[in-house]
């Protein structure tokens, strides 16, 4: 009994060391409990909740799922070249609902499912001081971020309060966003860039995303303020 114990044993550590070097991946320093990382997915979309075998169900089509922790000791961590201090392991799970036969279908949504996950995954990370691979594809990119506003602001507001924490921001000429009723500034080397969309303009771009929960369905009642930094996303703090 005791050899065939060991075998399990060693095979569920070898998985586990496959998954860590191959899967999409989520490495904490500590468990943060199910109820609470139940609520920091909620942040990313409200429909999360908890699901069976401890998972976590992370959107209501029941298409990704969250796995239960996995605990990595340091042989483990070191034969699969994690990184060190990180000891609990999340991963993900994705379920395409495409029909069997449609085969490029199916390759497009598990592509859009996985980035989604990314998402969520490098999302936990930073809130819970952890690392999650791989990176997601915007870290790269300039940094842009939507804030969504509800109620109507006046573009005067939204200067006057970028305006203490962006020293130089002065207003940008821009026919194309004045035509339809947004307002811009920047900062004198570019480096920042911010765009204001009132009420009513924002429906011209706005797309809200599942994390505003029931705002997502009322865009007309959103302003929408874009921060767009010149410097890759990695390397700002905001």
């Amino acid at each position: 009994m005791g050899q065939v114990m060991g075998l399990w044993a060693g095979r569920r550590r070898q998985g586990l060391v496959h998954d860590l070097l191959s899967h999409m991946r989520l490495l904490l320093p500590e468990d943060p409990d199910r109820e609470r990382m139940v609520e920091l997915v909620r942040l990313f979309d409200p429909a999360a909740r908890p699901a069976s075998a401890g998972r976590i169900c992370v959107d209501a089509e029941r298409r990704i799922y969250l796995t239960r922790p996995s605990m990595v000791d340091p042989g483990i961590a070191a034969e699969a070249q994690a990184p060190p201090g990180l000891p609990v392991a999340y991963f993900v799970q994705v379920q395409g609902r495409s029909a069997p036969l449609d085969m490029s279908g199916l390759q497009r949504e598990k592509r859009q499912l996985e980035q989604t996950a990314i998402l969520l995954l490098n999302g936990l990370a930073i809130r819970l001081g952890g690392f999650a691979w791989p990176p997601p594809k915007a870290a790269s990119e300039p940094l842009r971020v939507s804030v969504y506003m509800p109620g109507p602001f006046a573009a005067s507001e939204i200067f006057s309060l970028a305006a203490g924490y962006i020293p130089g921001l002065f207003p940008e000429e821009n026919v194309t966003l004045g035509s339809a009723g947004a307002s811009a500034w920047r900062t004198a080397d570019g480096g920042f860039r911010m765009e204001f969309w009132p009420r009513k303009a924002a429906l011209v771009t706005i797309d809200p995303p599942v994390s505003l929960g029931d705002w997502q369905f009322h865009p007309e009642n959103l302003s929408l303020a874009v921060l767009r930094l010149a410097a890759p996303a990695s390397q700002c703090s905001l």
